[in-house]
Parts: C-alpha cells; structure tokens; sequence
C-alpha cells in the first residue's frame, strides 16, 4: 500500500495496519476514525482491560496505544479503506503475490 508517496509492505497485514497508523498518526485516527463496530480501532492501554485483549496489537511507535489487529484480510483491507476515506486521505491498495 502506498501513502503520501510512502510504501507500506510488510510480511504481514496486520503488520501493515499497525506502521500505516503508527504513520498517520494514533491520536488522529483513535479520534477522527469511527468503524462503526463495538471495538474502536485504537485504544489507550488504561482501556485494554475493557475490552477483549487478544484483538488488540501493541503500537510499533508508542507502548500506550493498541490498534485493532484482529480480523480478516478482507477486513483489515476495508478498514484501510475506511481510514484514508475518514481521514480524506489517498491510499493506494496493491495486494502483491508471495
């Protein structure tokens, strides 16, 4: 996936999701992204103890968040999307083959 001219490739999506909103910046997409599910897609870690734990993945750039890491990669793919929508943001999805 690219961003602001910036490629996001990882072994993993989940992995992906974590540097794209590591990159975006927690605070903006924790206020300004609404998914419409029961889980938000990023909490503080005084929340995690509200919420189910092994749904949510350790910020690669700050200890005190946690992103929502546990769906499908169709899911994962749709809340990319729904991120850079929301955050009027253009991102360019590839899925590349291994």
């Amino acid at each position: 996936m690219t961003v602001r001219g910036i490629v996001f490739q990882e072994q993993k999506v989940k992995d992906t999701l974590i540097k794209l909103i590591d990159f975006l910046g927690l605070e903006r997409v924790r206020d300004e992204v609404n998914l419409g599910g029961k889980f938000p897609m990023v909490i503080g870690k005084n929340e995690l103890k509200n919420y189910e734990t092994h749904k949510y993945s350790k910020s690669n750039s700050n200890d005190a968040f946690y992103i929502l890491t546990h769906s499908t990669t169709d899911a994962k793919r749709g809340q990319i999307t729904a991120i850079g929508q929301q955050l009027r943001e253009k991102i360019k999805i590839e899925d590349i083959p291994y």
